[in-house]
């Protein structure tokens, strides 16, 4: 991990100084950044990592776009991580009401990930307890820019207060 660290870390400084530090491309790698950091147990770097890409990503596409609903997603991965509970259900909640308002929501689920989304979402929404029902959720999954929304982490925040 610390050798994709060093090649996340230059190439965004390539593509910071090629695009600039507002671009789309800049995001996709604070992302990923994110990603190996909150692997090698850097918890506030791999947030700032991810409320970087936010930032740029609602400044580019818009709060309602499926780049920004990954970087929230994400975002809550590294806030359950570090313990906020109620900061990361608020991000994962986000993320998929975005995704829901993006796809629309009566779209049939394309595969499998989108269903097991599906089936968290809606307990979500409702207010289920997802601690005492996690019905085959499956593990927390962190998701790369571009790849879809996967919600199957929630149902570990436990219930809703």
């Amino acid at each position: 991990m610390a050798g994709a660290r060093k090649s996340y870390e230059r190439a965004l400084e390539i593509d910071e100084k090629v695009y600039g530090p507002d671009h789309p491309n800049v995001a996709t790698i604070v992302n990923n950044l994110g990603g190996v950091l909150r692997a090698l147990g850097d918890l506030a770097g791999a947030r700032k990592s991810y409320e970087q890409a936010l930032e740029i990503d609602e400044n580019v596409y818009g709060p309602d776009h499926p780049e920004v609903a990954t970087d929230v997603n994400n975002l809550g991965l590294a806030l359950q991580k570090m313990g906020d509970l109620e900061s990361a259900r608020e991000n994962l909640e986000m993320s998929l009401e975005i995704s829901r308002h993006f796809l629309g929501e009566n779209t049939p689920p394309r595969n499998s990930r989108e269903r097991t989304w599906n089936r968290s979402g809606d307990r979500i929404l409702h207010h289920h307890d997802l601690a005492a029902d996690p019905a085959g959720l499956g593990d927390p999954v962190e998701l790369h820019p571009r790849k879809g929304i996967d919600q199957t982490q929630i149902h570990r925040l436990g219930p809703r207060e």
